[in-house]
């Protein structure tokens, strides 16, 4: 619902309703009404010029103001954004760079939850410099080449 965005966004900026109406530069009786409305269970929406305003004063898209899509970026403003996406997603998405950044956020979260389940020495190992993994790895091929390890395997394929 539209009220719910709005406040959200107001929120995350650390102000209240009211005053985002004034810096904004509309009535701040459309904030108590669209609050009424809410609260009785209604999706009352600012007009086209309105939600505009309040679009461009939080720079998200119309369409996430009005709840119509969960991307808050507005891609016809902000090419940075579009720049962005790898081109691999484009083509997976046919050309369609909503749907192309939606699978690149979704891989990057994915991304997020396997370095957060991998092991400490691991991701330690990751911030190595080239030099210094091949260090290590010519150390624990030393390790498992050692006769101690060998025996071990050999026991175990036996």
């Amino acid at each position: 619902m539209f009220y719910d965005v709005f406040k959200k966004l107001c929120d995350d900026r650390g102000i209240n309703p009211t005053r985002a109406s004034v810096e904004i530069g509309f009535s701040r009786g459309s904030v108590s009404y669209w609050k009424k409305r809410y609260l009785e269970g209604f999706d009352a929406k600012p007009d086209s010029y309105t939600a505009e305003k309040i679009a461009d004063y939080f720079d998200v898209s119309v369409d996430y103001l009005l709840g119509r899509t969960d991307d808050p970026i507005d891609y016809d403003k902000n090419g940075d954004a579009l720049a962005e996406i790898p081109l691999t997603y484009v083509e997976a998405a046919n050309g369609d760079m909503k749907k192309a950044r939606q699978m690149m956020l979704a891989v990057d979260a994915d991304a997020l939850r396997e370095r957060d389940a991998m092991p400490e020495v691991y991701r330690q190992y990751l911030k190595l410099d080239e030099i210094d993994r091949a260090k290590v790895e010519a150390y624990i091929t030393g390790l498992l080449s050692s006769d101690k390890y060998q025996t071990v395997a050999k026991a175990k394929n036996a």
